[in-house]
């Protein structure tokens, strides 16, 4: 009676041991985010933003394939006039997503105009961030390997939040790589540790 009660419960758990690879594997190919996110090389669907020269990303993007031709356009931001943003439409996937794109010569900033990703495609595309930061009303989530950061709103009260997967993102910046040898990246407080989903408090 023992041998079949260790038999049978070896083979429930075999099954729900299938079952929830199953499960996770149908989730990574579903939770695919719509909206193409930068490559591992800083460029955005093979447009190297920080090595083009500002008065040729317009007419770049618009021989991009994937973005609906003559959309960017140039955008001058009366607060800040010395600053550099193109507005531009992208195909992916049967939608079109809006974006606004702000740019210098250390970063780049994709803008949605309409929520077009969440946090949990960020995470299963990338694997879970190395540090999260607290910047006023936005968490900054921090990928060095990839000079990425990906933010989405503060949802909470004063220094604690609450990270979900269904978060959507607000914004991702990629940053100039640093040249080889150069120190590890700084995090100012309030940071953490990236502790999956759920509730951090930061600390000042």
């Amino acid at each position: 009676m023992g041998r079949w009660s260790a038999a049978l419960a070896l083979g429930v758990w075999i099954a729900l041991a299938a079952l929830l690879a199953g499960a996770r594997w149908l989730g990574q190919q579903a939770a695919a985010p719509g909206f193409p996110l930068p490559q591992a090389d800083g460029c955005w669907q093979g447009v190297c933003f920080l090595d083009l020269a500002p008065d040729l990303i317009p007419a770049t993007l618009n021989a991009h394939p994937g973005v609906v031709p003559g959309s960017a356009r140039r955008v001058v931001n009366p607060a800040a006039p010395g600053e550099q943003r193109v507005r531009f439409l992208v195909r992916q996937g049967g939608r079109v997503y809006a974006v606004e794109l702000v740019h210098d010569a250390a970063s780049y900033y994709l803008a949605p105009e309409a929520p077009w990703l969440r946090l949990g495609d960020v995470v299963t595309a990338w694997g879970a961030p190395e540090r999260i930061t607290l910047l006023a009303d936005q968490i900054g989530l921090h990928y060095p390997a990839q000079s990425l950061v990906v933010f989405v709103l503060h949802r909470g009260a004063g220094t604690a939040t609450r990270l979900a997967p269904s978060d959507a993102v607000v914004g991702l910046a990629v940053l100039r790589r640093e040249p080889a040898g150069a120190e590890g990246r700084v995090y100012y407080p309030p940071s953490s540790g990236w502790r999956g989903f759920g509730v951090y408090h930061f600390e000042d």
